[in-house]
């Protein structure tokens, strides 16, 4: 038994017990087997599996600082900043080794706490755990300052724990300083030393050095840079990326926000996403918004969501619950996609140790009063995320209170058990009530990882596809993108499909046929959705609305960038075949399941008013003002009356969007393609160069653009003819196109994007 120190009279509560470890039976011998585990685990399997640091966004950042060409970016981590401007030109190699080294001491810390808390079982535990924890292995190889927060926050935990006031507030404070959603631990550790211990000084000690050590490096930053410390991690915009109607709690982007971030000119930006944010912002409110109204303007759009539909947002909170501690992954970047999913042996895979650890939390409170410090430090780690938004690398934060309560109430369960103590059972019972619960992921989070899944399925056969098509073996090519698209069909218009006929009933023909065999093997409503995409995509409409019906049936819905709600694309297709009655139900069934939805609202509008109810068209443009933003709503409303047969009022709407954010390529090949529908083809050709030039590898729509491309003779921009060529698979065409316009205009050849397209006609049109 390990050995216990009275309490001190006076300080602390009769009920906490103080446990040395190097003094108790086998404590340093358990300390060794920790640290051997420690090694292996995060140096050994980790560096093996990841030799080298990914994420480029703050060596960049630090990089254009120190050769003073920027300011301090407004979305950077302050510490984690200045970490990478001290280490210079080997900041990749030495923040990794940090990161790793800072992992090691947080499993010894875990260790140490789960002897203090529940004896030498629940160390041992708790220490072997997190050292073997692949989500935590996995992000200390990522360049982002979660895994640096989640082993301080351990550590500032344990010092706690073991009455060093000073030192927690030092790294309680460090974590908040790489990002200020650990301010509510600071908080917790404080109010806990007051409550609990009775120590008015060591709590002020405590969150006094957590707060200045938190601002210092904002501080220093602001003096030595500029920029902004208000707008400090993109605080607007995470919290709308987490409250906007389409979320199911993970990160949800405004559409037009990525599809900015895949333009050439924006994704070579050190953080596309966050200055698409402001772009987006800026174009809707006024140019001179500085970062921080930036913010501010989204965490207007975030709080009038909530105050329009609070019932709608408490569903989001519950999914947000849903995720803290749920078997599946919602990663950001698309490495962790498919690392994330598989877990090398001796590591713990993130299915198994999430739900584990909230169940242990929920137990660890119940069967040991003393150990609540675990739970309630995983409160105030989760309390930030569930305001803003949960994925897989902001809740690492949780696994080393996890872990902890993991060896705890492993421990007490086993004491339980063996003194045939039946209220321990009764607590265990309510506990796991409690907890299991939030561990099970409701069907939307299925059916959204079932996207997510099929995106890494699909990675390797387009990567084929597209060198098979660098080669100009096209028909193999073709072969190889047809089954990535039948894994997943609803990301054709994200991918590069340059080459390809995809727009061709023919090119999706063998796909649908494998559908139609899974749809009588097996009729899921994962499967029917995306069958109603092919067939959508096929040009069948009626099967396609069918399909959605029966998806929309069976209660499908998934987050995806394009809409994952099945009724809203049943109703897109209705407004297609100008059923405009019938379309207006459907969307008006669309938002009943999903309130507030952008393009949902949009398509409902333009519906509504054609079918001739135009008190609700104006109800739902009032709404769709309210919620969204002007730039991104005219485009969707945009679309939405091209569909509808409304051409001229199509491109009204697209006016002030083209001149608020004239390098939105989407805005620029919407306007083309209802330029055509208008019968203006010079300025469908003006708009469709434009948004090639600006998104050279985008998979525009654009087969309607044939019409417009001869212009009746008018002279086309240089090589516009050629890529459409090409955009239509017409590669003999277009090789000889390439070749003609670049002897009549050799300043093309710095076009990288249109130099490959080119080798690729040579190549195809030689075979």
């Amino acid at each position: 038994m390990p050995h216990v120190i009275p309490p001190d009279t006076g300080r602390t509560p009769t009920w906490e017990r103080r446990v040395t470890t190097d003094g108790a039976p086998g404590g340093r011998r358990d300390g060794w087997l920790v640290a051997a585990a420690a090694i292996a685990g995060h140096v050994g399997v980790g560096l093996a599996r990841h030799p080298s640091a990914r994420f480029d966004k703050y060596p960049t950042n630090a990089a254009l600082l120190a050769a003073g060409k920027g300011v301090f970016p407004s979305d950077g981590s302050p510490l984690y900043l200045w970490l990478h401007l001290l280490a210079g030109g080997r900041c990749r190699e030495v923040v990794h080794g940090l990161q790793i080294a800072v992992g090691i001491a947080a499993v010894l810390g875990a260790w140490r706490l789960g002897v203090r808390l529940g004896g030498r079982a629940a160390g041992l535990i708790a220490g072997v755990v997190l050292a073997l924890s692949a989500p935590t292995v996995f992000y200390e190889a990522v360049l982002e300052p979660d895994s640096l927060i989640a082993s301080l926050g351990l550590l500032a935990l344990a010092a706690a724990a073991a009455r060093r006031p000073a030192t927690s507030g030092v790294l309680v404070g460090l974590a908040a300083a790489l990002r200020p959603t650990a301010l509510p631990l600071a908080l917790l550790l404080g109010g806990w030393q007051l409550v609990s211990l009775r120590a008015r000084r060591d709590a002020l000690v405590l969150v006094g050095l957590a707060v200045a050590v938190a601002l210092l490096p904002a501080a220093a930053l602001r003096l030595r840079f500029g920029g902004s410390m208000a707008a400090t991690m993109s605080t607007g915009q995470i919290l709308h990326q987490g409250n906007a109607p389409e979320t199911l709690g993970f990160p949800s982007f405004v559409p037009l926000t990525k599809s900015l971030e895949r333009q050439p000119a924006i994704a070579a930006m050190a953080d596309a996403q966050h200055e698409t944010y402001r772009m987006v912002a800026r174009a809707a409110a006024g140019p001179r918004l500085s970062a921080a109204e930036c913010e501010r303007y989204w965490i207007a759009r975030a709080a009038a969501f909530v105050a329009r539909h609070p019932v709608a947002w408490l569903r989001i909170v519950y999914y947000k619950s849903a995720l803290l501690f749920g078997p599946i992954e919602f990663p950001d970047m698309g490495p962790a996609i498919a690392e994330l999913g598989r877990a090398p042996a001796p590591l713990l895979p993130s299915w198994l140790l999430y739900p584990l650890g909230g169940i242990a939390l929920l137990l660890t409170a119940a069967l040991r009063p003393p150990a609540r410090l675990a739970a309630l430090a995983a409160l105030a780690l989760a309390a930030p995320l569930v305001l803003f938004a949960v994925d897989a690398r902001y809740r690492i934060v949780l696994l080393p209170p996890a872990a902890v309560a993991i060896g705890v109430a492993g421990s007490a369960l086993a004491a339980a058990v063996r003194a045939r103590d039946r209220g321990a059972a009764g607590r265990v019972a309510i506990a796991l009530l409690v907890a299991v619960p939030l561990t099970v992921p409701p069907p939307a989070h299925r059916a959204s990882a079932r996207v997510l899944r099929k995106q890494v399925q699909s990675s390797p056969s387009y990567a084929i596809a597209v060198a098979l098509r660098a080669r100009g073996e096209m028909a193999d090519a073709t072969r190889a993108m047809q089954a990535s698209l039948t894994l997943q069909p609803n990301g054709a218009r994200f991918l590069d499909l340059g080459g390809f006929d995809w727009e061709s009933p023919a090119f999706w023909a063998p796909i649908r046929e494998r559908y139609e065999r899974r749809l009588a093997h097996a009729p899921t409503p994962g499967i029917e959705f995306d069958a109603g995409v092919i067939d959508e995509q096929a040009g069948l409409l009626d099967e396609a609305i069918a399909h959605f019906q029966r998806a929309a049936d069976a209660g499908y819905y998934a987050q995806d960038e394009e809409s994952g709600e099945p009724l809203h694309r049943a109703g897109r297709l209705l407004l297609r075949r100008r059923r405009f009655a019938d379309a207006a139900r459907a969307f008006d069934a669309a938002l009943a399941r999903r309130p507030g939805v952008m393009v949902i609202l949009a398509d409902a509008e333009v519906a509504a008013r054609e079918a001739g109810d135009t008190a609700r068209a104006g109800a739902l443009r009032d709404e769709l003002d309210h919620l969204h933003d002007p730039i991104s709503s005219a485009l969707e409303r945009s679309r939405a009356l091209r569909w509808s047969g409304e051409a001229a009022a199509a491109r009204r709407e697209l006016g002030p969007v083209l001149v608020a954010l004239p390098n939105a390529a989407d805005a620029w090949a919407e306007e083309a393609l209802a330029a055509v529908d208008d019968g203006d083809p010079a300025r469908a050709v003006e708009a469709y160069a434009r948004a090639v030039e600006l998104a050279p590898d985008t998979a525009f729509p654009v087969a309607t653009l044939d019409a417009a491309m001869p212009s009746r003779g008018a002279p086309l921009p240089a090589g516009l003819a050629a890529e459409h060529a090409y955009r239509r698979a017409r590669l003999a065409d277009a090789a000889w196109l390439y070749d003609r316009a670049l002897a009549e205009h050799p300043s093309l050849a710095e076009r990288r994007a249109w130099m490959s397209h080119r080798a690729i006609a040579r190549l195809a049109a030689a075979r």
